[in-house]
């Protein structure tokens, strides 16, 4: 037995070094951590369940490559050790855009996960050749695998949208890349909205699904709107819970409903920020009421969060 794990040990350090480029960069002169350097083309981001951005980067294929490439294709198709997956919680990867050529460093001392294709922790990155916004236009032009998805704005945030086909759908739905698409247009998207999405037809089938958008068209304007409980109250700030009942909500004190809200709906619901709702309506809202909130978006946290535009009491 001892001699099988010494055998998968070294086998996912031989793995660990046959990835990396370039030398080893001390983090200070002081610091026992290493970092190793990777090189390659961005295939595909995203988001993993826990809410980490996630990269995956390929080495020994063209921009031309990356562009048309998905998961499924260079998992099939290239050497798993030309592959890999790097998450973050730091926001390393908010500007990078698929098919740009990518540096990222990882710490060697790190444990590292390995499934069928290596996962790292990136410590650090940098884009070495910038995907130029004419390029893309043009590739996915000239792409004929390109489909349209019309939907329903539930959350955003710089990076990205998720859509679903009807107005209050938090379940399903796809989440886009937006990062390719020009800045003026994308900052003036809102939760709510109606819109036509242009992506690349390769999806990243996790839950949500995943894809890249190339052109983003809006049908409609439209606000988020969110019904159910408070839950939680401060100064600035409630939370909302939609899927809640009334009864599991009072004869309750604050430590009981805490403590239930962790065991039962931990990360649920809507933190929801009351800085532009006047100081009369904030004064009549409490815990266990039921209440419709409009709010501008709806940001991608945990739980989802946004700034109310005007709160409804439905009932005490």
């Amino acid at each position: 037995m001892k001699s099988k794990f010494l055998v998968t040990i070294l086998a996912i350090i031989s793995i660990l070094i046959g990835c990396a480029d370039g030398k080893v960069i001390r983090l200070t002169d002081s610091a026992k951590e290493s970092l190793r350097q990777f090189q390659g083309y961005v295939v595909e981001k995203g988001t993993q369940d826990d809410g980490r951005e996630k990269v995956l980067v390929v080495k020994g294929i063209t921009q031309e490559d990356a562009l048309k490439a998905s998961y499924d294709s260079v998992a099939k198709n290239e050497n798993h050790e030309n592959i890999v997956w790097f998450v973050n919680d730091k926001n390393y990867f908010q500007e990078i855009k698929k098919g740009e050529k990518v540096n990222v460093w990882w710490n060697t001392e790190k444990a590292a996960t390995l499934p069928s294709i290596l996962t790292l922790e990136a410590e650090k990155a940098e884009v070495v050749q910038k995907l130029e916004q004419a390029a893309l236009k043009e590739e996915a032009e000239s792409n004929e695998d390109l489909f349209k998805t019309t939907g329903y704005i539930q959350s955003k945030n710089p990076t990205s949208i998720w859509i679903s086909s009807e107005p209050d759908d938090k379940k399903n739905g796809t989440v886009f890349d937006i990062t390719a698409i020009d800045k003026n247009k994308t900052s003036a998207l809102k939760t709510g909205q109606k819109v036509q999405v242009t992506h690349h037809s390769d999806l990243m089938y996790s839950n949500p699904a995943q894809g890249t958008a190339v052109e983003i068209e809006l049908f409609e304007e439209g606000n988020a709107v969110v019904q159910g409980y408070i839950v939680r109250k401060d100064e600035d700030t409630i939370r909302v819970m939609d899927k809640i009942t009334k009864e599991e909500v009072v004869g309750k004190n604050h430590e009981g409903l805490e403590a239930y809200l962790r065991k039962h709906y931990d990360s649920e619901g809507y933190s929801i920020s009351l800085v532009k709702i006047d100081k009369k309506t904030k004064s009549l809202l409490h815990i266990g009421q039921k209440v419709t909130v409009t709010m501008d978006w709806i940001f991608l946290t945990s739980p989802l969060s946004g700034t109310a535009l005007e709160i409804k009491i439905e009932e005490e």
